[in-house]
């Protein structure tokens, strides 16, 4: 008797659907699904005028290298947040300057 009363409670009782909720954003950091960039403060080391623009180079820890463009008004900030990217090639002014040249004829 009572196994036929736990069937039909087992059967009859709508089951309620056991789909999952998505993950969160926080939620897929922790298991590493998303990986966060980590940031370092990057410095001023070289700036050069052209036409108009100003083309800034800053460096970072373990040889970060970043390449920013601004308006000569602006002008380069001192340093800013920039992406770790350990031991990135070293951007040289003057090639960017003569490709810029080359685009612009």
């Amino acid at each position: 008797m009572k196994i036929k009363v736990l069937f039909i409670f087992l059967f009859l009782i709508p089951i309620k659907s056991l789909d999952s909720k998505p993950y969160t954003y926080q939620q897929k950091i922790n298991q590493g699904i998303i990986k966060e960039p980590t940031y370092v403060t990057c410095r001023l080391k070289k700036q050069k005028v052209y036409k108009g623009k100003m083309a800034c180079i800053y460096e970072g820890a373990n040889k970060t290298y970043e390449m920013e463009f601004t308006d000569i008004p602006v002008g380069c900030p001192k340093q800013y947040k920039c992406v770790h990217n350990p031991n990135s090639k070293k951007p040289n002014i003057d090639d960017v300057m003569k490709s810029l040249r080359e685009i612009a004829k």
